[in-house]
């Protein structure tokens, strides 16, 4: 409250003074800057607009009159024309009359404008500037970037009449300039009238058109810079003198709030700051309030910081035996509250072992109720492993009687090889007796001489019928011999396969027996597993009523401990808001002296 000077009054003064100069300074400079930038751009972006809508009429107007030179020599080709229909010339007449007066047109202020004629056939018709090459067949002419010059013309004025660019040789036969041109059929003659100019002498005029706008561009800049100075010098005075105007009935206003800083509430504010009719006047009524009103609070700080004081005292004497007896409630409160944790803890614990019975009587449940659901695929198990047992005992009895079946056909063919060798056997006594009989008429029939050649060859003919018959009986012989020995080795198998069918019916019949026992003990087991579930499920519910009462128990126990220890908690906490009020009571003591004091120090 006392850390003020009246030294830093010259400092504060110059400061606010040149800060509002640079303020309002700054104000208006920045503002003349963005007014600045945006006339610039909106005026440069305008000098473009002017410059392209030149561009654009000069370039609408240079079309427009090429257009209508074109089309006014179309109304003289049709002139001439009618006074060929009419009778008045002769055709030939009439297109050179036609062609002269076109070749003497002539427009634009230098008479650089010409018209020329071109035949659809690409033959050169009348060219004022080149006749020498008039009848020349100009089909391919071509100019440097490629462009087929009298094609392109062509194409537009087949089309109802158009425009083309291109590049063409001047006047002078030596510069190369880019060239606008309209082209429009008379169709007639077969004519078709063109002219054009070079479009870099338009671009040379408007180079002109534009360097002109541009100074003029400059000349307004110029212009717009020097007012900008002008303005910024006259705000810079005006900003310095109502800166200092408004700055020194500031300062003076600081002056006085500084006395208000020290302690002084004892001056009167200055009459000529108090009746000013700007914020500096408000500023001084403010304060003048503002000591009016502190010199009445002081009084009133003074007497009840006096009254504080006293009752101050009073609250600590109470204060000191509320403390003393809070103690003793809390010490008793704390030893009931440490029983009855005790004792919930313990409670806790008997229901913690309670759940863990719980726990193993589920488990041993869900055992028997898995081990209920494994007796039951055991039985159905073997139930399944019986059926297919039963049905194949029932295939193996078939097999058995197939394989006799099998047994006694081989046996029967067996036998009938045997008598098929039989035969064989007499076939080839009957084919040696032949042989024989073959042999002794050929005797006879060579003893008779001629009259025996006829028997002799039949006798022959026996003789080999009987060879046959021979080696037939041998080869039948042979594949019989090989039936009974393959018939024979059948036999033996069949013997084998029928005593092994034996073997496995009777395996089969032992398994039968193991699974009608198997079936027999999984039923002795799920009677048991029953029993251990029934008596699971009565000690479950008695399980279930211990766990109740525990758990019963347990809440009582943890109810009493938890109100123990909230009333142990509230005690303590009384304890120390008490011990809060007290160390409050003796800092509210402290500070009423040191009010005392600092109001003291105001001169009122």
């Amino acid at each position: 409250m006392n850390n003020y000077d009246s030294t830093d009054t010259g400092r504060t003064s110059g400061s606010i003074a040149t800060k509002m100069v640079f303020a309002m300074f700054g104000l208006v400079l920045a503002a003349s800057v963005i007014l600045g930038v945006i006339s610039i751009y909106y005026l440069r972006s305008n000098m473009k607009n002017s410059i392209e809508t030149y561009e654009n009429a000069m370039l609408d107007g240079y079309k427009t009159e090429i257009k209508s030179q074109v089309q006014a020599s179309i109304a003289i080709v049709q002139g001439y024309y009618d006074k060929y229909q009419n009778g008045e010339l002769t055709e030939d007449e009439a297109k050179q009359l036609a062609r002269d007066t076109i070749r003497a047109m002539r427009y634009r202020d230098d008479a650089s404008g010409y018209m020329w004629i071109d035949g659809t056939d690409y033959t050169l018709v009348m060219h004022p500037i080149l006749p020498d090459q008039e009848g020349n067949n100009r089909y391919d002419l071509t100019d440097q970037n490629g462009v087929k010059i009298i094609q392109v013309i062509m194409k537009a004025a087949q089309s109802g009449g158009g425009y083309n660019e291109f590049y063409f040789t001047k006047a002078d036969g030596v510069t190369v300039a880019p060239k606008l041109a309209y082209s429009e059929l008379f169709a007639p003659w077969n004519w078709v009238i063109t002219t054009g100019n070079y479009t870099d002498d338009m671009t040379a005029e408007m180079e002109v058109q534009e360097a002109q706008i541009n100074g003029r561009f400059r000349t307004m800049l110029i212009s717009f810079i020097l007012s900008a100075i002008v303005l910024l010098v006259a705000a810079g005075v005006i900003a310095l003198v109502f800166g200092r105007r408004i700055a020194d009935g500031i300062i003076r206003v600081k002056d006085e709030l500084v006395l208000v800083a020290k302690g002084d509430l004892s001056f009167q504010i200055d009459k000529s700051l108090e009746n000013r009719g700007d914020e500096v006047g408000m500023i001084a009524r403010s304060v003048k309030q503002l000591i009016e009103g502190l010199k009445k609070t002081m009084y009133d700080i003074n007497n009840q910081s006096k009254q504080i004081s006293d009752t101050n005292q009073n609250f600590i004497q109470r204060f000191s035996e509320i403390t003393s007896n809070v103690e003793s409630s809390n010490n008793a409160i704390e030893d009931i509250a440490q029983g009855s944790s005790s004792l919930a803890d313990e409670a806790a614990n008997a229901g913690t072992q309670a759940a863990d019975i719980a726990l193993v009587i589920e488990e041993n449940a869900q055992s028997i109720d898995k081990l209920e659901d494994t007796i039951t695929r055991m039985n159905k198990l073997v139930e399944d492993s019986s059926n297919v047992l039963t049905a194949l005992l029932q295939s193996n009895k078939v097999s058995t009687q197939n394989i006799d079946t099998v047994s006694e056909r081989t046996n029967l063919t067996h036998d009938s090889a045997s008598k098929i060798q039989e035969a064989v056997v007499l076939i080839q006594d009957i084919a040696e007796q032949t042989n024989l009989l073959s042999l002794n008429a050929s005797i006879e029939a060579a003893r008779a001489g001629e009259a025996g050649r006829g028997f002799a060859v039949v006798a022959e003919e026996i003789r080999k019928l009987a060879d046959d018959s021979a080696n037939s009986a041998e080869s039948i012989n042979g594949i019989v011999r090989e039936l009974i020995d393959n018939s024979n080795e059948s036999v033996e198998k069949m013997a084998q396969v029928t005593s092994g069918a034996a073997e496995q019916r009777e395996q089969l019949q032992h398994t039968m027996e193991s699974f009608t026992a198997l079936r027999a003990g999984v039923g002795e087991v799920a009677d048991v597993s029953a029993e251990i579930l029934s008596q699971t499920k009565r000690l479950e519910t008695q399980k279930d009523v211990i766990a109740n009462v525990i758990e019963q128990f347990a809440s009582i126990s943890e109810e009493n401990a938890s109100s123990t220890q909230q009333t142990s908690a509230s005690m303590q906490l009384l304890t120390q808001v008490v011990e809060n009020c007290k160390n409050d009571t003796y800092e509210l003591d402290r500070l009423s002296k040191e009010l005392l004091g600092d109001v003291e120090k105001f001169r009122i």
